[in-house]
């Protein structure tokens, strides 16, 4: 069974250190990354804003798969600190927002959502009982409404 972490990364490269040899590593880096990224086991790195570190959405069997085949082959890995955090889904994920979420697709959640388009909210409760009714059949009308318009 597959796990998810959260990995907080911060990339120290020591002082002296060729910058060819720095560039070199970085190119590796990216394309380790690409392969990562298509084994899913890299889903999704971000970079805070202002600051020289990564925190990333990654997948694994577990911590010492992670550590061992995934995180240790990383070109930068040498110059890195790391900090692993084992997550799970939250029993309030949106259905659809993620492949691990428990609820299916279609039903109507709290917050308003059929499948995976939001309702558009009407003040008028009937009126987003009807939206959310013609949103299921796809925005036709029904049936009924249908033949009885084309005798008009």
């Amino acid at each position: 069974m597959t796990h998810e972490f959260i990995v907080e990364i911060t990339t120290t490269v020591p002082e002296g250190t060729d910058p060819a040899a720095v560039n070199a590593r970085r190119v590796a880096e990216a394309l380790r990354a690409k392969e990562l990224t298509s084994s899913g086991n890299l889903v999704r790195l971000w970079r805070p804003v202002g600051q020289l570190r990564s925190i990333g959405l990654w997948r694994a069997e577990d911590e010492a798969d992670l550590r061992e085949h995934v995180l240790d082959t990383l070109p930068l890995r040498p110059w890195m600190e790391l900090t692993i955090t084992a997550v799970q889904p939250h029993q309030a994920t949106p259905a659809g927002h993620d492949r691990t979420a428990t609820r299916r697709p279609g039903r109507r959640g709290a917050c308003g959502v059929v499948g995976r388009r939001p309702l558009r909210l009407h003040a008028d409760p009937a009126a987003n009982d009807r939206a959310g009714r013609a949103q299921r059949r796809g925005g036709r009308e029904p049936r009924h409404r249908q033949l009885s318009s084309a005798f008009r």
